[in-house]
């Protein structure tokens, strides 16, 4: 195994100067955690994840502007740092985690060879035998239909979460919410919805508007193995794990990467 078997070697490239909608429309269509932008020169500077829109779509001056007037260069995040082709497995995930990034450009010397995305490493737990119990989050918040979407969000941002289970009163799982909804229902409602009336009225937005039905439940027992090349080739954000139908748990894509960075071997 190698950390270039999930190389992408032709990632979706946008200038800084294009609308941020154009960036939207590749992460709602490509299998991709984030975009690679580049400046005037034709240098990559950065990326744009649906988690850097969703930190700044709620700062009062981003919410004034029309979706279609908002450019990439307000939103891109700088690269951290890169990885080689040289790299490990696990230090790849232990750097995603040290710079809470989904992606990393991969280089050869001075050259780009392509994106290591997030999304992917998952691929190397395909022949897992470890059970989904062992990696889980044990302690997930979840949400509540009658709570609101900027509630979710908050949310997100301050625990660092792609995705929140939403229950009813009783505890079933009726689905989750996960970021990218929830950026595009709120730059939805901003295209919408004039200045005056968006403090008023996004209060009415309830998470039922951005809720996503079709995730996996499992028990579990199951091991990784069993859902990995589900999670990786439909796109789907994670898994919520019950016993006895009641929730017990999530995994996401970060619980993927600490599992990786904890007990893949040095080198490998």
């Amino acid at each position: 195994m190698k950390i270039t078997d999930i190389l992408v070697k032709n990632p979706p490239m946008l200038s800084k100067n294009r609308p941020i909608t154009d960036t939207l429309e590749i992460l709602r269509k490509e299998p991709v955690d984030s975009v690679c932008i580049y400046d005037e020169n034709e240098k990559l500077i950065g990326t744009i994840s649906y988690r850097d829109i969703l930190s700044r779509i709620g700062i009062e001056k981003v919410r004034r502007i029309s979706p279609e007037s908002l450019y990439n260069s307000g939103f891109v995040r700088e690269f951290p740092t890169h990885i080689s082709y040289e790299c490990s497995i696990r230090k790849c995930a232990e750097l995603m985690l040290e710079f809470n990034v989904n992606s990393f450009p991969l280089f050869y010397g001075e050259t780009f060879l392509g994106m290591i995305y997030r999304r992917d490493m998952i691929k190397f737990l395909e022949n897992s035998s470890t059970t989904i119990d062992l990696i889980m989050n044990k302690n997930p918040l979840v949400i509540y239909p009658h709570n609101r979407v900027i509630h979710a969000r908050r949310i997100m941002l301050d625990y660092n979460l792609s995705f929140l289970p939403v229950l009813n009163d009783e505890g079933r799982i009726l689905g989750v919410i996960t970021e990218g909804e929830v950026v595009n229902t709120l730059i939805e409602f901003y295209r919408k919805t004039s200045e005056k009336h968006q403090k008023a009225k996004i209060k009415e937005i309830l998470v039922t508007t951005s809720m996503i039905v079709d995730i996996p439940i499992v028990e579990k027992n199951i091991s990784i193995s069993d859902i990995a090349i589900d999670i990786r080739r439909k796109g789907l954000p994670g898994v919520i794990v019950t016993e006895n139908k009641k929730i017990i748990g999530i995994v996401t894509h970060n619980e993927i990467i600490k599992y990786i960075a904890h007990s893949f071997p040095e080198g490998i």
